[in-house]
């Protein structure tokens, strides 16, 4: 794209200069914002941290940073042979790629967090067991694991970058989502496109809807399928158009 740029258009557009720049920036001006502070944002949205989920084997994943790539060569130098950290390590970083591993649920609770303004609640597989009749036999509550700082003027632009990826001309997902029925279930989202050595690149798409009273977040990830946009987000339509038919109750 050409032209100047706020944080709304490079959302929607998915402009990588816009990410590559705040990356750099935050990295030649660490003495400002600390050595990671890129790093503590994504782990409050718990990403590279466990979600809790009742499921044996949870990966943790990592968010790559300085203290993980030096903590990772001096355990195993021969699959980890660089424990420095450079400018372009933080660039990277800063637009989802580098040494960053990610599982789809982090992902999920991530956007419902933001969606619900800054609560991040362990998933649950169930809230409650019942008998065939219906009598509740346990119930599984709601757990806070955290809770993030999203004041307005934060939010605010977020949102509107993540309605025009879905909803406006430009949007790097409006194409799969033209003639959605926005008026009945308005959505907002981020497509991904995770690049790999010597692989087609695995696409990722990300979204939560109704936006003004979310109750639904999906988190699409296709291994080596392509771009975000043509491989995962058609998936999350597709999910969501039927939950338009087959609402979940509350």
């Amino acid at each position: 794209m050409l032209g100047p740029l706020d944080v709304v258009r490079a959302l929607s557009a998915s402009d990588d200069v816009f990410f590559y720049t705040l990356g750099d920036r935050f990295w030649t001006q660490r003495d400002r914002y600390g050595p990671e502070p890129i790093q503590q944002l994504a782990h409050a949205y718990g990403l590279g941290v466990r979600t809790g989920i009742a499921l044996p084997g949870e990966a943790a994943g990592r968010i790559d940073s300085p203290s993980v790539r030096a903590r990772l060569h001096a355990r195993d130098p021969t699959t980890f042979p660089e424990g420095g950290w450079y400018p372009g390590d933080n660039v990277e970083l800063a637009f989802g790629q580098g040494g960053t591993v990610i599982t789809p649920l982090q992902l999920a609770t991530a956007y419902a967090t933001f969606a619900n303004g800054g609560t991040r609640f362990q998933p649950r597989l169930a809230t409650a067991a019942t008998t065939p009749a219906g009598k509740q036999l346990a119930a599984f509550p709601a757990k806070t694991a955290a809770h993030v700082s999203l004041p307005p003027q934060v939010r605010d632009p977020l949102l509107a970058g993540f309605v025009g990826a879905v909803q406006q001309p430009g949007g790097t997902a409006a194409a799969t989502f033209a003639g959605f029925p926005f008026d009945r279930l308005p959505v907002a989202g981020k497509t991904g496109t995770a690049s790999v050595i010597g692989q087609e690149p695995t696409a990722w798409f990300a979204c939560f809807a109704p936006v003004p009273a979310p109750r639904y977040a999906i988190a699409v990830t296709i291994d080596q399928a392509g771009f975000g946009a043509s491989a995962a987000a058609p998936v999350a339509r597709a999910l969501l158009q039927y939950l338009l038919g087959h609402p979940i109750a509350p």
